[in-house]
């Protein structure tokens, strides 16, 4: 027994097969978006249908690499990035007039609504890059609560569509899909799909959710007080907590929790940037040139908000900031090292705006992604959060597979089946944390004043 999972990202669409019992991985295999030439520009109906082509081709190349029957695939899960936004007419049928927009926003509604009546009118539903393709596969028209949250139309406190928001932006009730659960059948794959993708006909869809709610779970957080983290552009903190606190960002999770998200765009990038623009061969080079300098990077402090407005300074957009660099004492070894403390004592901030609402944190899980595979990015954060932290080899098109099993409800089989295939590493608490405080302090006190001085 296999199950098949699809994830799509900003650049790819990966699908795997994993063995239904053991979660093992049995192959993978991905094809760029960007083979798509008009998906990366103005949003069209035809978009989507060459997209469509695309996961076929990718599910197809799959089944034949793999040399299996494609009977035996019991499942199929889905992984997808919040990246477009569907409309459908009020002939499901009628999929080369689906209507997309670039860059995902229920203000697109409201401007439809405003300026296109004619256009507003025909819409009969609107669905997410995920709900499109169980459409696809399915011939159904439904999302999921996560999907409706990160668009802020689902108010968590009542566990019901946000009616202030659904007014906001001129929305119809009868536009939303049908609301299915997560961990749920979803759907039959259709004959005509089956054709498409080479997956038998009846093959039930049993998990679907967007990127956050699938990596928290990749990262094997459950319960209240969990956190997972992705260090990858644009960085994440998810948090689980039984709160709903509307000061908060708020996704719903996958179970019972309700899951909080922080969205850091600066992060990764401005690591990225520094690489780019110091012209360094490896992130590997750079870690090392950032451990010979002192914890604190003597003086040197590095604010990484250089990728537009951030949620957790209340959308202030202050830019990245490089402060304390004396040219003659000072190496880019300096600046490398504040960067990545900058982004740890960022992501420690974040963490404290947290907990301000409710939220105590007891377990940290991370994607083993770039910075966290950085020593002195992962014994910073460690040593102010006071935590552990485990990370994961992550894999969001292998997890939607395995994520397959969950519909029998055994939690705990899942969680067991996660750390035996993809724990990768514990980062345990350093003895000596003071200077870590020291220099964390200081930056946060430096960040009070341009906060200041910027409103």
């Amino acid at each position: 027994m296999y199950y098949l999972g699809l994830d799509v990202g900003n650049s790819t669409i990966k699908v795997a097969l994993t063995n239904g019992h053991s979660g093992e991985k049995v192959n993978t295999f991905q094809v760029p978006i960007n083979e798509i030439k008009s998906f990366q520009s103005e949003g069209t109906g035809s978009d989507y249908e060459s997209f469509w082509l695309l996961v076929c081709s990718a599910i197809k190349n799959l089944i034949t690499d793999s040399k299996i029957d494609a009977k035996k695939i019991s499942g199929i899960g889905i992984s997808y990035q919040m990246q477009e936004l569907a409309l459908i007419n009020a002939d499901p049928q009628q999929t080369k007039e689906t209507v997309t927009f670039k860059n995902l926003s229920v203000s697109d509604l409201k401007w439809l609504s405003e300026n296109d009546r004619n256009k507003y009118n025909q819409i009969d539903k609107f669905i997410l890059l995920g709900d499109f393709i169980t459409f696809k596969l399915t011939h159904t028209i439904s999302t999921t609560k996560d999907g409706l949250s990160e668009l802020g139309l689902w108010h968590c406190e009542t566990d019901a569509l946000d009616e202030d928001a659904l007014h906001r932006y001129q929305i119809k009730k009868s536009m939303i899909p049908t609301i299915v659960e997560n961990f749920r059948n979803q759907g039959l794959v259709t004959p005509d799909a089956s054709q498409d993708t080479g997956i038998p006909v009846g093959t039930p869809i049993l998990f679907r959710a967007a990127h956050q709610a699938s990596t928290a779970l990749a990262t094997n957080i459950f319960n209240p007080g969990e956190v997972a983290i992705s260090t990858q552009s644009p960085t994440r903190i998810y948090a689980l907590t039984n709160s709903s606190n509307p000061n908060q960002n708020i996704s719903i999770g996958y179970n019972v929790p309700i899951g909080k998200s922080v969205v850091f765009k600066g992060g990764c990038l401005q690591y990225e940037w520094l690489k780019k623009q110091f012209k360094e061969s490896s992130y590997d080079i750079m870690d090392r040139k950032a451990s010979e300098i002192p914890i604190g990077a003597e003086g040197v402090t590095v604010f990484p908000f250089g990728n537009g407005a951030e949620c957790m300074l209340k959308n202030a957009n202050i830019g990245t900031i490089i402060k304390g660099v004396n040219l003659k004492n000072h190496s880019k070894g300096h600046v490398f090292r504040a960067t990545l403390e900058g982004i740890a004592f960022a992501m420690v901030y974040a963490m404290e705006n947290l907990k301000t609402n409710g939220i105590e944190v007891h377990t940290i899980n991370a994607v083993n992604d770039m910075l966290i595979q950085s020593e002195v990015f992962v014994n910073t954060l460690t040593s102010l959060v006071e935590l552990k932290i485990e990370t994961y080899n992550t894999d969001l098109a292998v997890n939607a597979a395995r994520a397959c099993c969950l519909h029998l409800g055994d939690f705990k089989q899942y969680q067991d089946i996660i750390y035996k295939n993809d724990h990768a590493q514990t980062f345990e608490l350093l003895k000596n944390r003071e200077p870590y405080i020291e220099a964390y302090q200081h930056w946060k006190n430096e960040l009070e004043i341009i906060l200041k001085n910027h409103l």
